[in-house]
């Protein structure tokens, strides 16, 4: 085997073997670090949801919905969709999490006028 040739199929070698072990280490397409609790409310037990904080690198974390009496805010009804990138190069699509605070538990809804979370009755029309 000429010199040149042996150097090549050593180098295709090792390029190959590099290759491979990336692939070992790398975590699969689409999981989230382990430091990240949650990436939708679907990961948290069925009375709580994901939230994601005001900080710039916030950790989204499992937070228990709101119970009737409890401070609550309209926005936090709703659900947004994120790619959240991370200093270390850590990315984390998110779906359907609450910004600052969970919303109301089911049957209740966040009372504008006493920004508290209250029983839906027949006489109280939930505001949209």
């Amino acid at each position: 085997m000429a010199p040149l040739s042996r150097v090549s199929s050593v180098l295709f070698l090792a390029v190959l073997a590099l290759g491979s072990a990336l692939v070992l280490v790398s975590p699969p397409v689409g999981a989230r670090p382990s430091y990240v609790m949650c990436a939708s409310s679907l990961d948290c037990e069925e009375d709580e949801c994901c939230v994601l904080g005001l900080n710039r690198y916030s950790i989204p974390q499992c937070f228990p919905l709101k119970l009737e009496g409890d401070t609550c805010r309209q926005e936090s009804q709703m659900t947004h969709n994120v790619t959240l990138g991370y200093p270390n190069g850590d990315t984390v699509d998110l779906v359907g999490v609450h910004h600052v605070m969970c919303g109301c538990s089911r049957g209740l809804y966040c009372n504008k006028e006493t920004a508290t979370c209250t029983k839906i009755t027949r006489k109280h029309k939930v505001p949209k």
